[in-house]
């Protein structure tokens, strides 16, 4: 059809409808459309062409070079030049360029045209201008977001590669290695030529391939996800090494298994360590079991020495008694006083013999730990000793304590010992005072004296003005019979402190002394809350 000629009648009607429904889909379609004839050098352009940059529409042929006044002027070069090749070529064109809208927009289009001829042998060109801005700039963004995946994959494998402390590698579906980095070459000793290629069962010893471990491993991993174990494997050399071995399945996005990644990580050193542990307390377990015996076997020995040794004295002091009552007038003065000694050194013996046997009893393994009322057994500790107070003069305080986990009897015995002490080493020049205060551990107290520190400490001060003693004895005083006076200034044995410690020491404690001559002592417990 000439497009210069009104078509009339019929064919109006036909061109009408066309011409709406062109206009319909340039709309819909967001493009315009243009026609140029050579003949008469003159551009036929579509309203939405118009409509799309945002001018008045022009009826009718304008010049071939108008809209170019609206092309971006980075791109008005290479448009004009694109004008003259579509008007000169007789092959179909494709051509993306810039247009300025009328407000300001940048708009993107591309421009497809070819050469066609009318009925009458008019040379005509028709071209399509269609808006891609939105196309455009999705396509650059997905260009660069493409872009930044394969520099992150390209760091991220650089990464694999260089890592040196890991063997990391790829499997195919069938457990081939794909992939090899530095640390599995470090680890395993195979370069990546050598090993790409192969199955990863070449790493297990042969008694684990008899049962298809590997393959079990691979299974797992493509059942849960993710597997891991640790096991003896080979190195190239033949040489084994304890490794941490821990697989990972890959599908496709179709659920496929595709392969696997494999990091694995040398332990032989810490294997060999733990096992070289374990072997060590083994070793220890064994020689508790024994000590635990031996200590069983001493507290037989002492029950049964107790007994054995309280007999003799028991009749030595009887019959001695006896001599003294009938024949005392006989017996010099002299031999009395020898008798009077005997007296007293059985007394002494007794007393030791009671001492060790309570020491032997804090060694017991049956401790059963109680929530108890502390200040309760202090309550009856001080009512037993009360006539000593008394007998001095003394004054007794106490803080509240409060209830502790603690094996009863043995607490009690504790209590007696450290305030039965501070009576006996009581000042000659002035009233006993005897202190117990009670506080929560500090922090520094408790690493100081290497306790546990995830547990909390109940402080507890036993303090008293008595005669004290040289601080250079404050760790030897808990000694098992160690005496810092003679048997003839002090009664005791010297083991009523060693009993301390060792009660202490079963409630998983500390015990530890302050003193200066003459001024004084302290005894402080730190025990769990």
């Amino acid at each position: 059809m000439d497009l210069e000629k009104e078509p009339k009648g019929r064919e109006k009607e036909c061109f009408d409808f066309l011409r709406e429904s062109s206009k319909h889909a340039e709309e819909v379609g967001n493009f315009g459309t243009y026609n140029y004839c050579f003949e008469t050098n003159l551009m036929y352009y579509s309203e939405n062409l118009f409509k799309m940059i945002g001018i008045p529409v022009i009826q009718g042929g304008v010049n071939p070079g108008y809209f170019l006044q609206y092309v971006h002027p980075d791109d008005f070069e290479k448009a004009s030049y694109i004008n003259i090749e579509i008007y000169n070529s007789a092959h179909p064109s494709d051509y993306t360029y810039r247009y300025i809208k009328s407000n300001g927009e940048i708009m993107i289009v591309k421009n497809n045209s070819k050469i066609y001829f009318d009925s009458n042998g008019k040379k005509w060109l028709t071209g399509i201008i269609r808006d891609i801005t939105i196309e455009s700039i999705r396509q650059t963004e997905l260009q660069n977001a493409l872009a930044s995946i394969k520099e992150k994959e390209n760091v991220y494998h650089k990464m694999i590669e260089e890592v040196v402390d890991y063997a990391i590698l790829f499997l195919d579906a069938e457990g081939n290695i794909t992939n090899w980095n530095k640390g599995a070459e470090r680890i395993k000793g195979y370069t990546s030529p050598e090993i790409i290629g192969k199955n990863f069962k070449i790493f297990y010893p042969e008694e684990d391939r008899k049962i298809n471990l590997p393959q079990k491993f691979l299974a797992e991993a493509a059942e849960k996800g993710r597997a891991t174990r640790q096991g003896w494997r080979l190195r190239k050399d033949g040489s084994k090494f304890w490794g941490n071995v821990v697989v990972t399945a890959i599908f496709d996005d179709e659920k496929k298994l595709i392969g696997f990644s494999k990091v694995t990580r040398d332990l032989t050193d810490k294997k060999l360590i733990k096992d070289r542990l374990k072997a060590h307390a083994l070793d220890i377990e064994q020689k508790n079991r024994h000590l635990e015996s031996m200590n069983r076997e001493l507290q037989e020995f002492a029950y049964i020495s107790s007994h054995d040794l309280q007999e003799p004295l028991r009749k030595i002091k009887t019959f001695s008694t006896f001599i003294l009552e009938i024949d005392g007038q006989k017996i010099s003065e002299k031999s009395k006083i020898y008798f009077d000694k005997i007296s007293a050194a059985i007394d002494r013996m007794r007393t030791l013999i009671n001492d060790l046997l309570e020491y032997a009893q804090t060694n017991a393994p049956e401790r059963i730990f109680e929530v108890t009322d502390i200040d309760s057994i202090i309550k009856k500790v001080y009512t037993e000793l009360q006539e000593n107070f008394e007998a001095k003069h003394g004054r007794f305080h106490a803080d509240k304590v409060g209830q502790l986990s603690v094996i009863p009897f043995q607490f009690k015995q504790l209590f007696f010992n450290l305030i039965s002490n501070s009576l006996k080493f009581a000042s000659p020049e002035r009233p006993p005072e005897i202190n117990i205060r009670v506080s929560n551990a500090s922090s520094a107290e408790i690493l100081d004296h290497k306790l546990n520190h995830e547990l909390s400490y109940k402080k507890i001060v036993i303090s008293d003005n008595g005669i004290g003693f040289d601080p250079v004895f404050k760790d030897k005083i808990f000694n098992l019979m160690q005496r810092l006076h003679g048997k003839n200034e002090f009664s005791g044995t010297g083991i009523g402190l060693a009993i301390c410690k060792k009660i202490v020491e079963n409630h998983q404690g500390t015990i530890y002394a302050d003193s200066k001559p003459g001024e004084g002592a302290s005894f402080t417990i730190l025990i769990p809350a």
